[in-house]
């Protein structure tokens, strides 16, 4: 996978529209750390247990306010950068939030994702108990187990839900603001185009779908070779066929970034015409 985006003043200088809302995915990360650092559980009669439906209901509210934001914000930046191309591209109305796109995207988003991690924290801990009896531990060291299970996912899960929001929430009000233009054609998939960029990503560089059309609809795969030669494996009956690494899309359409975890992608955009790129003419400036 790619490596994380990275604060370093001393990388080289890059096109990243994620900068600008850099403040905030840090403290998004502080707040989701410390919804891990207060997950109530009990470890009951040889089981982990864990009120999911209380926890993706705390988590849900975290999500939902924090996606908002990282829609709108990437509404504004969306139609800010067509506004360098297409001067008449009406400044960003308001959201209302009984109805917004914002809201719709961002209470579907919420709810996936407040299920997911939440029932990630729930097997993981789940798993970690049962390696730990399977030992012959005693109770009170296979209830340490989980809570240590917990204590690692706490470490590391704020950052990888948090990057992954802001791409996911700040992609979807990119391609809002384009969609509303009524002057996009075509959204296309952008690298960083430096070493730290995955095969996954790499592959994706250049690949264009039509507007409010997905890259991938959920359940799809995308297969790459493994890219060591002669690397084979046998079918049943004894065929050699070459091995592939594979994403499967099994949670939602992916309408942009993110790819995975940690992905630094970001969408441009093909005028009415189809001879005009966004980035290409922000550039020659």
């Amino acid at each position: 996978m790619c490596k994380p985006r990275t604060k370093d003043a001393t990388d080289v200088a890059v096109y990243s529209p994620y900068d600008t809302v850099a403040a905030q995915e840090d403290a998004f990360t502080d707040e989701v750390r410390r919804f891990y650092e207060t997950v109530q559980w009990e470890y009951r009669d040889g089981e982990v247990e864990l009120d999911r439906k209380r926890e993706r209901e705390r988590l849900y509210v975290i999500l939902l306010l924090f996606l908002v934001r990282m829609h709108e914000d990437g509404y504004a930046d969306g139609a800010e950068r067509l506004r360098r191309v297409v001067p008449a591209i009406p400044p960003t109305i308001p959201t209302v939030p009984a109805d917004s796109p914002a809201f719709v995207f961002a209470k579907e988003e919420a709810a996936r994702a407040s299920r997911s991690i939440v029932d990630t924290i729930h097997d993981e801990m789940k798993a970690a108990a049962a390696r730990a009896k399977d030992e012959g531990l005693p109770p009170d060291e296979v209830k340490a187990a989980a809570g240590a299970k917990l204590e690692e996912l706490t470490k590391v899960g704020p950052e990888r839900v948090s990057s992954t929001e802001t791409v996911t929430g700040f992609t979807r009000g990119t391609l809002q603001a384009w969609e509303d233009s009524d002057v996009v054609t075509m959204a296309v998939w952008h690298t960083e185009e430096d070493p730290d960029v995955c095969k996954f990503c790499e592959h994706m560089h250049g690949a264009e779908t039509p507007m409010g059309e997905p890259f991938f609809k959920k359940g799809e795969t995308l297969s790459i070779p493994t890219g060591r030669d002669g690397h084979f494996s046998s079918t049943p009956d004894g065929e050699l066929v070459p091995e592939f690494d594979t994403l499967v899309f099994d949670y939602a359409d992916i309408y942009g970034p993110t790819l995975h975890v940690n992905c630094r992608c970001w969408l441009d955009y093909v005028l009415m015409g189809g001879d005009m790129d966004g980035y290409e003419l922000e550039s020659d400036e």
